[in-house]
């Protein structure tokens, strides 16, 4: 019985043992897994537009992948990559993109560079943080990784698009020009590229060629009240006033908000001695958008015209309050007497 006893003893300790390394080697797998079910949990939930979910289990994934890689994201080793299975640099850019929904840019554009970091040739981040860094007119920033991201994603026509945008803000234009085209190589249909082309062009005084840009755009889409307002400023500048009236009128009924048509209406109003037409049209700016110093100080300008200097100086007051230069250095010597 003795005997008997042990052996039953000894094969029980056996089971257990296995059990618990069954038990150990399944706490193990769970734990190593961590990192993509928060992955993929985050994933349902940001597609879900539960964005505040999504970044607490990106974190979580994040948290987890760099425990399982034993890594320090403050000391990263030179050169580190991670294994090819892990979710750490798709955690991060995800993340980004939820925190940028969230309104979030600095957060995401630092998400976005943790993500390049530990993946060089990830194209989608760099474009997305390009596209960030645009939005903070941080237009360096935009264009360098925009630059890496045209190379990753030579077909993508928002990587171009917003090379541009960043090139021509650098005062770049014949390069943002070049970025511009190739975005309409890929995409031809796409009105904002040929509006902001023709931007370079007016830039460059390729007036012609701004001119045809704006026309295509226009018969891509004509409602497109950013599209007539460009072809008015271009018409301005060809001293076609007649038109360039009608289209800033055009943009105007398109969008009863566009502030910047009513001020540049303004301007022409004005060239053309349209003067309480011209000050109307400044009214209206302002009405839109309080903070326009420039809308103010025109509009003084063309009281000043009309003999009604109270009103004048009281917009040029204003304009100088709100910043703008010529005011500040002209309003004594008109207003003084």
């Amino acid at each position: 019985m003795v005997i008997a006893e042990e052996k039953f003893i000894s094969k029980t300790k056996a089971i257990l043992a296995f059990v618990l390394a069954l038990f150990f080697s399944s706490q193990l797998q769970a734990q190593d897994n961590k990192d993509k079910e928060f992955f993929n949990s985050g994933l349902k939930k940001a597609q879900a537009g539960q964005m505040d979910g999504a970044i607490a289990d990106f974190t979580e994934s994040i948290n987890a992948a760099e425990n399982k890689l034993g890594i320090d994201p403050k000391k990263l080793p030179e050169g580190f990559k991670p294994p090819a299975d892990s979710k750490l640099s798709q955690a991060y850019y995800f993340r980004g993109v939820a925190k940028s929904a969230t309104g979030d840019q600095i957060g995401a554009i630092a998400d976005l560079g943790r993500a390049t970091k530990f993946d060089k040739n990830f194209g989608d981040a760099y474009l997305l943080r390009g596209q960030l860094y645009n939005n903070q007119h941080s237009y360096q920033d935009a264009q360098e990784n925009l630059d890496i991201a045209v190379k990753l994603l030579p077909n993508n026509y928002d990587a171009w698009f917003n090379f541009g945008v960043a090139n021509f803000n650098l005062d770049k234009d014949e390069m943002a020009i070049g970025n511009f085209t190739t975005a309409i190589k890929i995409k031809a249909t796409d009105v904002q590229a040929y509006i902001e082309r023709s931007k370079c062009y007016m830039s460059t005084e390729k007036y012609t060629e701004a001119l045809a840009d704006i026309n295509k755009a226009i018969l891509i889409d004509s409602r497109n009240s950013e599209a007539y307002l460009c072809r008015g400023i271009v018409q301005r500048y060809l001293e076609n006033y007649d038109f360039a009236i009608a289209d800033y009128t055009k943009a105007i009924i398109n969008d009863a908000k566009n502030a910047v048509a009513y001020y540049n209406r303004g301007i022409v109003y004005s060239k053309m001695d349209e003067h309480q037409k011209a000050i109307q049209d400044f009214s209206n700016a302002i009405e839109l958008y309080p903070e326009d110093d420039q809308s103010y100080l025109n509009r003084g300008i063309e009281l000043l015209i009309l003999d009604k200097k109270d009103d004048a100086c009281a917009d040029i007051k204003r304009a100088a309050d709100l910043g703008n230069e010529a005011a500040i250095k002209n309003r004594i010597k008109i207003c003084s007497n």
